[in-house]
């Protein structure tokens, strides 16, 4: 991870890459969703780090769960990566805490500031050990099980929404709970408030008071919610990923 970020310092800035891939935080963000073993809080901590060590070199990075190199993460999320790419590719499982940790990640991916690398496959959960096996065909559409569609619906969603709300791409994020299993930040003004679960049990959060009263829609479920100052609590089921926006925002 140290070494990542130094390398990123190094190389960035007028005499050198307008970007590279953010693997510190592709790593970081495996370990506290895929494999859950770290919190959400080393997610934070290294997202400072980077911002520090990338200030003022004008780079927007490219962000990622997975590229061509690695193994793929929904293999990471279901515990299956190190097989043998040729004779024991991983498992195209319906498991369904795996595909959970696959949204909760996919949520993060394109709630960030910076540029998302979507990995094809990635927006289905595909599996897949090292390389080869980590760029296996795609199947047909007609053939995805209900995780598959459930997911590719999640990052639809969301790719209308970033292309939607203009402070899902250029605006702040202020991080507003950062906790072991949990993780709470604000796009822009308010334009976006994203929740992230990494428990196995519900989780109760109350509406943090940053977010001015009215009424909010989740962006991928659909249900509407009033925020009152009132103290609103919000249910976020095992390992589920929440983006409120305003229901009169136009997105």
């Amino acid at each position: 991870g140290a070494w990542g970020v130094d390398v990123i310092r190094y190389y960035l800035g007028p005499e050198g890459l307008d970007s590279v891939f953010d693997f510190p935080l592709m790593w970081a963000i495996r370990d506290a969703v895929a494999h859950e073993t770290a919190g959400f809080d080393a997610v934070e901590a290294m997202i400072e780090q980077i911002d520090a060590a990338t200030a003022g070199s004008g780079a927007v990075l490219g962000q990622m769960l997975g590229n061509h190199d690695v193994t793929r993460f929904f293999s990471e999320a279901h515990g299956d990566p190190g097989g043998d790419p040729w004779a024991a590719p991983a498992e195209q499982a319906e498991d369904a805490r795996a595909f959970a940790r696959m949204r909760t990640g996919l949520t993060l991916l394109l709630t960030l500031p910076g540029l998302p690398v979507l990995f094809y496959g990635d927006e289905i959960g595909l599996a897949g050990a090292n390389d080869p096996d980590n760029r296996r065909v795609l199947p047909d559409w007609d053939a995805l099980s209900p995780e598959q569609l459930a997911t590719r619906r999640l990052v639809q969603r969301l790719g209308t929404l970033r292309r939607c709300l203009p402070a899902l791409r250029s605006g702040s994020r202020r991080a507003l709970r950062v906790e072991d299993r949990l993780y709470v930040y604000m796009r822009g003004e308010g334009e976006a408030l994203v929740l992230l679960s990494s428990a196995a049990e519900a989780t109760m959060v109350a509406v943090p008071a940053e977010l001015a009263p009215g009424e909010y829609v989740d962006v991928l479920t659909g249900e509407r919610i009033m925020v009152d100052g009132a103290g609103v609590q919000l249910t976020l089921g095992p390992r589920q990923p929440r983006v409120l926006v305003p229901a009169d925002g136009g997105c």
